[in-house]
């Protein structure tokens, strides 16, 4: 290492907030377009109202990693000049072109080459979930494609469900007829909100409950099927509440209070499937450590 770098790393450490300061607020000017479109995004798409969160939950990991945080010693190192600049790139076509996600993927990739660079690649590895964790506040683009396919598809599972249970019902599309109520199943019920909010829960839930990698990875793939089957829940439900409840009175069920089943139910789905991977790892490493002592 030369003078010049090592003497350039000694004034960083000694004097963090005069560095790392102004590019901060070169980061927080810069990006200043994004968050306000990222707000709006969120207070008007349904699928994405969990996004305010998001930041404070990947505060809340950086802070309960805190005390080996402390222990990590700054070494500020750059990573690849190639990733910054096609990370500015990036933003620059989101910005040009309205491309909400670009600009918000470019501001996580930039604001992990900052910190990287400033703080070192020990420090980045510790925080590297929680910065990960980010990507569940950005919009997915062509997500709504998704709807209408997932609206026949829950209607079509969600029909035999409710027929078992010995409700008269008839199907057109996705629309439901039962003997005083018909249900459309509209955007909100085709279960695109509870997938991208399961997915986003169940990623966290892994890191914090579970160890392996393959574990994590396995409980994230359950999510799917986890919120399909939480969504049909509470159509289940609705048709159940028809027998029970006018139809006016179910209308304002409907539209207040039908997404409480879903997230009940996916959580409950949640942690089941949770325990469920863990008991299995636990006992294969049982298994094979009992194999090693024979």
């Amino acid at each position: 290492m030369n003078n010049g770098t090592r003497s350039s790393r000694q004034r960083m450490q000694a004097h963090p907030a005069a560095v790392i300061g102004p590019v901060v607020a070169l980061l927080i000017a810069l990006y200043v377009p994004t968050f306000v479109q990222l707000w709006h995004f969120w207070e008007t798409d349904e699928n994405f109202g969990h996004g305010f969160l998001v930041p404070l939950v990947s505060l809340y990991l950086v802070w309960r990693a805190r005390d080996r945080l402390k222990r990590i010693p700054v070494e500020p190192h750059a990573p690849p000049i190639p990733w910054l600049i096609s990370a500015l790139l990036l933003y620059v076509v989101g910005f040009r072109g309205a491309i909400l996600s670009a600009s918000a993927v470019s501001f996580v990739l930039v604001l992990t080459w900052f910190l990287w660079f400033f703080l070192g690649g020990a420090f980045v590895r510790e925080i590297r979930f929680a910065l990960f964790f980010l990507v569940f506040m950005i919009p997915i683009p062509m997500l709504d494609q998704l709807s209408n396919p997932l609206k026949l598809l829950a209607s079509q599972v969600a029909t035999p469900a409710v027929r078992a249970l010995g409700v008269p019902i008839y199907r057109e599309g996705a629309v439901l007829f039962l003997p005083h109520f018909s249900l459309e199943v509209a955007t909100a019920c085709s279960g695109l909100k509870a997938l991208v909010l399961v997915t986003a829960l169940g990623t966290l839930y892994g890191h914090l409950t579970l160890n392996g990698l393959w574990e994590r990875l396995a409980l994230i793939i359950s999510c799917i099927p986890i919120a399909f089957a939480a969504n049909i829940g509470r159509i289940v439900i609705v048709a159940l509440l028809s027998l029970r409840v006018s139809g006016e009175q179910l209308l304002h069920l409907v539209h207040d209070y039908s997404g409480l089943p879903v997230y009940v139910i996916a959580g409950v789905l949640l942690a089941v499937t949770g325990w469920g991977i863990e008991w299995l790892s636990r006992r294969k490493r049982m298994s094979s450590s009992s194999r090693r002592s024979v």
